[in-house]
């Protein structure tokens, strides 16, 4: 459960300083990039936090999107099979989204767009919120 808080905190550091980004006075072009970026890794931080407390492992290869198979298998929260199942789809899903971002915002060439900003942000926020959820109630 140690891994599953720090992964958290690192998370929540990671999308609070993605949010401040946006307050400064001049965004857009390279700050966008660097937003979603950041956002990309509260993703991936949260989706650790997720696994290593329901299923006691994380990924830990170079391919980011194993990540994904294991949320798949995550169960947590109130509710049947059924609401629990679609939650880890939901969480993945978010997980996959971020993930379609990361190689133009770490990598790329070509600034963000603010859409794709967007997308990043709520995807870090979904997965940080169900991260706090899973660690609130074990």
């Amino acid at each position: 459960m140690k891994e599953a808080r720090a992964r958290l905190q690192q998370a929540v550091a990671y999308l609070r300083l993605a949010g401040s980004a946006a307050e400064e006075p001049e965004g857009g072009g390279r700050l966008d990039s660097a937003r979603a970026g950041t956002a990309v890794l509260a993703a991936i931080a949260a989706s650790d936090a997720i696994c290593c407390a329901l299923l006691h492992q994380r990924a830990r290869g170079q391919d980011h999107r194993e990540a994904i198979a294991l949320l798949e298998i995550a169960r947590w929260g109130p509710g049947d099979k059924d609401i629990k199942t679609d939650r880890a789809r939901r969480a993945s899903r978010a997980l996959a989204e971020a993930l379609g971002i990361k190689d133009q915002a770490h990598y790329g060439i070509e600034v963000i767009g603010a859409g794709q900003v967007k997308r990043a942000m709520r995807a870090a926020q979904l997965l940080v919120d169900a991260a706090e959820e899973v660690l609130a109630n074990p």
